[in-house]
């Protein structure tokens, strides 16, 4: 999937096939981003769009918090869940066009 300028963590990204096969052999379900509220620049007055899985985020813009289809997914995540594991908030929930997320 294109990213567009969107922060990438390549160590992160090593580990990701590992963390998902332990899930699937525990019955564990892992809740993936499956869209995403973007921005043109990394500013609260950016300009705003939307980006799915299937479109990818273009170059040039950056995705900043999960879109409306994500934070339907979490709620209910959350709401089944016996435990939680999250790591730092959803989006860049300092400014509230990318709170969204965050705040769900």
């Amino acid at each position: 999937m294109e990213i567009g300028t969107s922060l990438y963590d390549d160590q992160g990204t090593k580990i990701v096939k590992d963390l998902m096969a332990k899930a699937d052999k525990n019955g564990v379900r892992i809740t993936l981003l499956v869209n995403f509220t973007t921005a043109d620049k990394f500013a609260e007055n950016a300009n705003t769009g939307h980006a799915s899985i299937s479109t990818g985020i273009p170059a040039g813009w950056m995705g900043l918090d999960c879109g409306s289809e994500c934070i339907k997914r979490f709620v209910e995540a959350v709401r089944r869940a016996k435990q939680r594991v999250r790591n730092g908030p959803v989006g860049e929930f300092e400014w509230d066009k990318f709170s969204k997320g965050a705040k769900a």
